[in-house]
């Protein structure tokens, strides 16, 4: 995916998220690619996702709750991304970046960018395998919501009938 993109998936999720309108859209005007083009060269070199997740959570949680002339709650574009805000965020004390924290818990946000729960079925065979007919892999199995009552390794297990009729503990 390329960093634009990423960028745009970012913004639109934040403040979607934040705003209560999921299916906001941002447009992309000639100013907006300039803001985020500018943006980009100015990422440094060893950024991931992770980084530019928690670089937009913590631009967000400045402005989330600012009475500006655009409104409560209106955050422009230029404001999140700037050179000089990379380099506060990177320059920013824990305890500053703390509220990036905080604004991510209040509004249950997750990284878009990383795929979260899709496994392959030969992963979850191995998971299945790896503690196999043993009260730890029942444990195991519960706790991961293995269980796959036309899977071989739950046919012949003997904890099936418990796995079976057992929730996911968390």
């Amino acid at each position: 995916m390329l960093n634009k993109d990423k960028i745009i998936i970012l913004y639109e999720y934040i403040y979607g998220e934040f705003s209560g309108n999921k299916d906001f859209i941002l447009k992309m005007t000639s100013r907006n690619n300039k803001i985020i083009e500018n943006f980009v060269s100015s990422l440094p070199s060893n950024y991931g996702d992770n980084w530019l997740f928690n670089f937009f959570c913590f631009q967000f949680s400045k402005y989330y709750d600012k009475k500006t002339r655009f409104g409560v709650g209106k955050i422009m574009l230029n404001w999140i991304l700037s050179v000089k805000a990379v380099k506060y965020f990177n320059d920013a004390p824990d305890e500053e970046k703390y509220w990036g924290e905080v604004f991510k818990s209040k509004f249950k946000l997750v990284n878009p960018l990383l795929k979260r729960g899709v496994f392959d079925k030969s992963y979850l065979d191995l998971e299945r395998k790896r503690f196999y007919n043993t009260d730890l892999g029942l444990l195991h199995c519960i706790d991961l919501g293995l269980y796959d009552k036309m899977n071989k390794n739950c046919i012949f297990c003997k904890n099936r009938k418990i796995c079976n009729g057992a929730k996911k503990i968390i």
